[in-house]
């Protein structure tokens, strides 16, 4: 396995430089590891090693999307960091790629037709790029953030998040509803 530490630096934004990995963290070469899906489980198996089950995760999920990502075992403990899925077989890559999106399914908001408050939540009838629904957000200032310039991340009652990537893009009557909200 090759180790690497990263730049140090600070945050999840464009441009930064990013943090150093601890003392134990070490980057995986994709000729180092194999990725298959057994029972809708992700394992991996490094070198001619035991086949053993991880998830892979973001560390940068809105700024770099497509680099810096951890592989972590069953108990969530870090195995390593795939700087990148260059130099993976495609079906290698393909098979990571699902994954990522599976993890990361975040429906995307193309307008918003109603806010209707009632007392500290608000129900909000949107479209998105999974069809129209509506979805409760409770303490609106706290729920929906804007941790790049014009991307919106949303978070509702459940849990479940929803982003705005280009709020310039939704149409008039989208941003003057978004605008008297937030």
């Amino acid at each position: 396995m090759s180790e690497e530490t990263l730049p140090t630096g600070s945050a999840d934004e464009p441009g930064a430089e990013w943090p150093e990995l601890p003392p134990e963290g070490r980057t995986l070469a994709p000729a180092d590891v194999c990725f298959r899906r057994e029972d809708a489980r992700l394992q991996m198996r490094e070198g001619e090693g035991e086949w053993r089950e991880v998830s892979v995760v973001r560390l940068f999920p809105l700024s770099e999307p497509e680099r810096w990502l951890a592989v972590l075992d069953d108990k969530q403990a870090d195995i390593g960091l795939l700087c990148d899925l260059e130099g993976f077989e495609p079906e290698q890559r393909l098979l990571l790629e699902d994954e990522l999106r599976r993890r990361y399914l975040t429906p995307v908001i193309t307008a918003i037709s109603a806010i209707r408050h009632r007392g500290d939540v608000a129900e909000w009838t949107v479209a998105t790029d999974r069809g129209e629904t509506s979805i409760v957000v409770r303490n609106v200032r706290e729920k929906v953030k804007e941790p790049l310039p014009g991307h919106l991340t949303i978070e509702d009652a459940q849990g479940n998040r929803y982003e705005i990537p280009h709020r310039a893009a939704l149409d008039a009557a989208s941003r003057r509803l978004l605008d008297m909200e937030i």
